[in-house]
């Protein structure tokens, strides 16, 4: 904990990568597992969070922001704490199932999707315990991000954190409760790619931003997974959000509006087949210092105008074009 209270007031010269599961102490007894899920041959490195978005703050809001923090290493520990060797299900049945999926419209969770977690989702030196996935989403405030960049949108940024945090561990628990093996994934940091997941979960596609664009949420929202021992979750490879990317290709606002042109005009495509749509460095060195900035999210008009509005302008004008 010392370490996050320093990591969170210190200034970051040398703007090293800081990886928020690596301070809990805890990670290496999963990567010890005998059980654990590696990375594929086409994995990449976390990114990890460089430099501190805080150093810029007066003291008496890096003190306020301090509480939220210490709930937020709280959630990321126990995400990492839970029995190893006991034998779980793997099969759950249709009653549990719908219970499982009742669960979970319970909570505070915009949406959710079940996958299998492809082993190159799997950074690189991290590990998960089991190779299914319920991947959840959590829209953030609109009226919050509509501020953005200010310190009240940083402050909910860092409570949507502590959410996702909190709603993992209470769907492992639940998961473990009935006898099902369950590793919580929190929003912040980290074992795998959340887009990536949950784009293979058919909750959204990608937009020139790099975010996840999903109907409930658009842009606005944060991502979040429990990896479970269950491995027969419905397995649908279909995808209707792919109109999202010829709506982007004719849009391009994020790439205007962004301060610090962090984001790519033409993706790259890296050599393990990636795409890459921002120079994260830049993107970071904005985000520090301003506020978490998140201006995308704010201008994308799926952020402004929805899912819906847009996939009807945009079918007419498909319509136009054929006809």
């Amino acid at each position: 904990m010392n370490g996050l209270i320093k990591k969170m007031f210190q200034k970051n010269k040398q703007n090293t990568p800081m990886y928020f599961e690596a301070l809990t102490g805890q990670l290496g007894q999963m990567l010890n597992h005998h059980d654990v899920v590696l990375p594929g041959k086409n994995s990449v490195k976390q990114n990890g969070f460089i430099g501190n978005p805080m150093e810029t703050l007066p003291l008496l809001k890096k003190i306020l922001m301090l509480p939220t923090g210490f709930m937020l290493y709280q959630q990321i520990k126990k995400s990492l704490t839970f029995p190893l060797n006991k034998p779980f299900k793997d099969k759950i049945s249709d009653i549990e199932f719908n219970e499982l999926k009742t669960f979970l419209s319970s909570m505070e969770i915009t949406s959710f999707g079940f996958t299998k977690v492809d082993r190159d989702n799997i950074f690189i030196d991290r590990g998960i315990l089991y190779d299914k996935a319920i991947v959840i989403s959590i829209q953030m405030p609109l009226e919050k991000i509509a501020k953005a960049p200010s310190f009240e949108t940083m402050v909910m940024i860092e409570d949507t954190y502590l959410q996702t945090g909190e709603i993992v561990n209470k769907i492992a628990d639940y998961l473990r409760k009935h006898g099902f093996g369950a590793h919580a994934g929190p929003g912040l940091g980290g074992m795998t790619n959340y887009p990536m997941l949950a784009k293979d979960a058919n909750m959204g596609e990608f937009g020139r931003h790099g975010l996840l664009i999903s109907p409930q949420s658009g842009s606005c929202h944060r991502l979040a997974a429990v990896y479970t021992s269950i491995n027969n979750f419905p397995d649908d490879k279909t995808n209707e959000h792919l109109w999202i990317k010829k709506y982007c290709k004719n849009c391009g606002l994020c790439i205007k509006k962004c301060p610090n042109k962090a984001i790519l005009e033409i993706p790259i495509t890296t050599i393990n087949k990636r795409v890459r749509h921002i120079e994260y460095n830049k993107c970071m060195s904005c985000f520090n210092q301003n506020f978490g900035c998140s201006v995308c999210i704010k201008i994308c008009p799926f952020t402004k105008s929805g899912y819906n509005k847009l996939y009807v302008i945009h079918k007419k004008n498909q319509d136009r074009i054929l006809n």
